[in-house]
């Protein structure tokens, strides 16, 4: 009977504590950006807008003849647009350990989105050139069409024409839209960023009254293809063609015209 106890006690093992393994924290790709980066990025760039504000107005005048002077316009511009991109980059991407396509949610163009954009662009030019030409709702002349006056605000114009589309796609759509539609739906985050981008493009029509609807419907179509297909990659693409388009049919207008 001994004997047998003795084989018990080396049979059954002796209990050891269990050390869990320590809590392994979240990693940031898991998490999102929030209303806490609009809160951050929106004050940020707007307090840039303000100060470059100043600045061109100390520059060139507080008359703000901005077709007089294109020079210090590209510059407020590109700087303002560099900023605007650092800041979405910084809230979307570096915050939260994401590649650049991943934070602003760009995927790989199929030949089928890359042509079915131009398609789909080439036919909104034609349209908003018709309905320019049959009304005529102008009471002042649009800053793009002033700037064609001289070679160097051809020059900007044109610049600004293709860079612009990636500033205002990644901001707007790449960095506002995912978080308002995340917080607020589908529906009024789009309706929030229409809104806002028409807003923003009121002071350039200068009373170009027809050019502020036509924006609405751009930022309509940039936005709409940003919810349905869930990239950015659709609205990138039919945004800097549209601009691009304009600025040929804009400059080469103005060459033929003189």
């Amino acid at each position: 009977m001994e004997e047998e106890q003795n084989i018990s006690e080396v049979m059954e093992p002796e209990e050891m504590p269990v050390e869990l393994p320590p809590e392994i924290p979240e990693s940031p790709r898991k998490k999102q950006p929030g209303a806490l980066d609009l809160l951050i990025g929106i004050p940020i760039v707007w307090a840039v807008e303000i100060a470059l504000g100043i600045l061109l107005v100390a520059w060139i005048g507080i008359s703000m003849e901005l077709e007089s002077h294109p020079v210090p316009l590209l510059v407020v511009t590109l700087t303002s647009g560099t900023a605007t991109l650092l800041v979405s980059w910084w809230l979307m991407c570096k915050k939260y350990g994401r590649t650049f396509a991943e934070g602003f949610c760009i995927t790989r163009p199929t030949r089928k989105t890359v042509w079915m954009s131009i398609l789909f662009t080439l036919i909104m030019v034609v349209v908003l050139q018709i309905l320019d030409s049959l009304f005529s709702l102008s009471t002042g002349e649009h800053l793009f069409v002033k700037l064609l006056e001289t070679p160097q605000g051809i020059a900007v114009l044109f610049i600004l024409f293709v860079t612009m589309p990636f500033v205002e796609e990644f901001y707007y759509r790449g960095f506002l839209y995912p978080i308002l539609e995340r917080k607020l739906g589908g529906v009024p985050a789009a309706l929030i960023i229409i809104l806002w981008f028409t807003a923003i493009h009121i002071p350039q029509a200068n009373g170009d009254y027809l050019a502020i609807p036509i924006i609405m419907i751009m930022g309509t179509v940039f936005t709409l293809q940003r919810a349905v297909t869930g990239s950015l990659t659709a609205s990138l693409i039919t945004h800097w063609v549209y601009n691009a388009i304009l600025a040929v049919i804009t400059v080469a207008a103005s060459i033929l015209g003189n």
